[in-house]
């Protein structure tokens, strides 16, 4: 459920600040003009290295000063800002810090032009309308001191600083966990950078509110992240959630006069609520703290006391290198009518316990059947000062059901067609209770409704099996329960008007291919002319073009074109001077009915001096390669030709009709000059539908469809010469459907 549209005013904001970078602010004020970007408006991204399960980056900056007097920016001294950087995942609705740096302190400001018209000064001061841009490498957090060293609020710094400690090839840098930046375990993730400046000189005219800028990343491997996407000036992270959905609502919170009159410390809130379509909402919350020297130590939502919650979370961002703060996880507890996260120690137990501190995010959530309504949320401050708590609006969850119904093991996506598909329900209560063995399974096929009692098994849980009911159809289907005090509750809560739905069908895995074993593939063709990057199957060394890591989860063999050296360069065994070919083991599809194929694939074609300048080319036969179709052609530009794990799907028989002679081929080539071509496969699988047996195989039983046979699963027995079969993916006819009808093994 979508509870408020701001896309419109989020348009309007960015319009807003767009305009004050010409109505100059009063006073010195910094912000991130551009973030992964060097000088020459490249994107400027550095990865340094690993150790122990974690990598290290930094991300280019380049501030813009937009007030109407120049910024100090003064070497060896505390008179210069110093700077953080961050990295984001927002993943499955939740938005989340992974990583900081130690901080970079500013030197000698060359004010550039590039964001505005530039009032020239020397490096000691960054001029008005001028920019600054310190290169990735520059932004090296190794070099960096600790954020405990500043008073945020205020701005002031520690000069001289103290240095980070830990393996050289990490410390004090952006540090992220493999396993939060690894787009391999991350499907559907998406990515963002983060920069925020802090300066007393900035501070102390009121101008901190917008010294942090986020840009959205193109995570293509773990040690390849280009920017994707321009920076969002003076915005905090939360925005970052709202631009990808909108139904998120973000809110800044001031804690007024922090560190003096007119000198505050700033949150901004984001708060997101999804509707699962299964009776349950899932709460999402992040409190980002750009610049309060108080800190929040706990985080609280009111709930009404029959709520019941689930999938509670509580994320935060480790501190690193030698820096004092206490990594801790928060607990929660639910009591008193609201759900509460906290730091395990008070401020007066530890000064450095684990509040959320200046520069970082700390995100909270849960899943209920409660519907949201409008709370206030609370966030208790950690250390003493002008405020004790602070509040923000929020939607918490409301009123709770009659009965609370789940699927402690999820909702079957497909269910034998046969009969006999289990389901688990478990229910508890609500505003009310369920009857005893008044559990029923409602299952319509062809427009008839049949029920289905359920088995209580144990209190609150309740076991049934799914009827025999039509191949190929779309079931639907819901639960009910009838209510102590009078009448029925049912999942999904609008039945039978909304139902879930299942697809009446099995599906059997034919072949599936890993590639961690010899499987019969061949890598080469005699009529080859690649002399460079031929295809081998390797434990892949990464390079920009090439993945560092195949795409098996727990694996660690892929065909790649070509193997370089460690530390090699990009170049040094890529694709060059002609094609390589890879082709698959014969398939034998003769008995499937409608088989599908699958594969994971990498390209790269867009580094050198040429970028995108050759294809990628899939191609099948069902021959033994007497002729060949083609499958995909990746390139010369576009989607898929920056390298990173790509999935393509196809049927079979939307190319060629399958055989016993069923074979795949990839092939690479180099034939633009001074370009920089890498490829890579993994994860083959081939799959097909069952009714569960039958005289065609694995596939569906045959059927002609046009009143010369037996009828289809459908119950369609179509007349002389029609040839309908069954309609794709229905229960019914649909008109004819011509290669998919009579043709078919399965008539489906």
């Amino acid at each position: 459920m979508k509870l408020h549209n701001i896309a419109a005013s989020a348009a309007v904001a960015c319009l807003l600040f767009a305009g004050s970078l010409q109505a100059q602010s009063q006073g010195p004020d910094i912000v991130v003009h551009q973030l992964g970007v060097d000088g020459n408006d490249t994107n400027d991204i550095h990865y340094w290295g690993t150790s122990g399960g974690i990598r290290a980056y930094s991300l280019a900056t380049q501030s813009c000063n937009i007030g109407n007097q120049t910024v100090l920016w003064q070497s060896n001294n505390t008179n210069h800002p110093v700077i953080g950087q961050s990295m984001y995942r927002l993943k499955d609705g939740r938005f989340e810090q992974i990583g900081q740096s130690w901080l970079k302190h500013g030197f000698c400001a060359v004010s550039e032009p590039g964001c505005g018209s530039c009032q020239s000064t020397p490096c000691s001061t960054l001029g008005i309308g001028c920019a600054d841009t310190y290169w990735a490498t520059l932004n090296d957090g190794s070099s960096g001191g600790p954020k405990h060293e500043i008073s945020p609020t205020s701005g002031q710094i520690q000069y001289p600083y103290s240095s980070p400690s830990g393996p050289s090839a990490i410390r004090g840098r952006l540090q992220v966990y493999e396993e939060d930046i690894d787009p391999n375990q991350n499907a559907g993730a998406v990515y963002f950078g983060s920069s925020l400046y802090i300066s007393e000189h900035d501070h102390s005219f009121g101008n901190a509110a917008n010294n942090s800028s986020w840009r959205k990343l193109d995570v293509v491997s773990i040690t390849n992240i280009d920017g994707d996407g321009p920076t969002n000036v003076g915005m905090a992270p939360p925005y970052a959630w709202r631009a990808e959905e909108n139904s998120v609502v973000v809110t800044k919170v001031t804690n007024l006069n922090e560190a003096g009159a007119g000198i505050n410390g700033y949150y901004f809130v984001g708060h997101n609520v999804v509707d699962n379509g299964d009776g349950t909402y899932s709460y999402h919350y992040a409190v980002y703290n750009l610049n309060s020297e108080q800190g929040c130590g706990d985080f609280s939502i009111p709930v009404t006391s029959n709520a019941q919650l689930t999938d509670v979370y509580f994320n935060d961002v480790e501190y690193h290198s030698g820096e004092l703060q206490d990594n801790t996880n928060w607990t929660h507890s639910i009591s008193g009518g609201e759900i509460k996260w906290e730091c395990t120690e008070t401020y007066a137990q530890n000064p450095n316990g684990n509040a959320i501190r200046w520069g970082t995010t700390y995100s909270f959530g849960f899943t209920t059947a409660s519907a949201p309504q409008d709370v206030t949320a609370t966030m208790g401050m950690y250390e003493p000062g002008v405020s004790s708590a602070l509040t923000v609006p929020v939607k918490g969850p409301g009123t709770p059901p009659p009965l609370f119904i789940n699927f402690p093991s999820g909702r079957p996506d497909t269910i034998d067609p046969s009969g006999g598909t289990s389901l688990v329900v478990n229910t508890s209560p609500g505003t009310d209770t369920a009857v005893a063995s008044s559990g029923v399974l409602h299952v319509e096929d062809a427009g008839q409704w049949t029920q289905v009692s359920m088995t209580d098994t144990a209190p609150g849980v309740h076991e049934v099996s799914f009827p025999a009911v039509t191949c190929g159809a779309t079931i639907d289907w819901y639960v009910s329960f009838d209510l102590s005090a009078g009448g029925t509750h049912s999942a999904p809560a609008g039945a039978p008007s909304d139902t879930y739905d299942s697809e009446a069908i099995l599906l059997v895995t034919i072949a599936e291919d890993d590639l961690e074993s010899d499987s019969g593939w061949v890598a080469g063709d005699a009529s080859d002319s690649a002399t460079t990057g031929q295809w081998t199957r390797v434990d892949p060394l990464g390079t920009a073009a090439q993945p560092e890591d195949d795409h098996t989860t727990s694996g660690s063999l892929c065909f790649v074109t070509g193997q370089g050296s460690s530390g090699g360069s990009l170049g040094e065994n890529d694709v060059d001077g002609g094609t390589t070919t890879l082709y698959s083991p014969v398939y034998d599809l003769s008995s499937s009915t409608d088989p599908a194929v699958s594969y994971w694939r990498w390209y790269s074609n867009d580094q050198g001096a040429s970028p995108n300048a050759d294809t990628f080319v899939v191609q099948i036969s069902n021959d033994g390669g007497s002729s060949w179709s083609d499958v995909e052609v990746v390139g010369p530009s576009g989607p898929g030709t920056s390298g990173g794990w790509n999935q393509h799907s196809f049927q079979v028989s939307d190319i060629v009709a399958p055989t016993a002679t069923v074979q795949l081929r990839f092939l690479a080539s180099d034939l633009g000059s001074g370009s920089i071509v890498e490829a890579a496969i993994d994860d083959l699988e081939i799959t097909d539908t069952s009714c569960g047996g039958g005289s065609a195989g694995p596939g569906l039983a045959y059927c002609s469809g046009d009143g010369s046979g037996t009828a289809c699963p459908c119950g369609n027995a179509g007349g002389a010469g029609e040839g309908e079969g069954c309609p794709r993916g229905g229960a019914a006819p649909a008109g004819p459907v011509g290669d998919r009808g009579a043709s078919q093994a399965s008539g489906y």
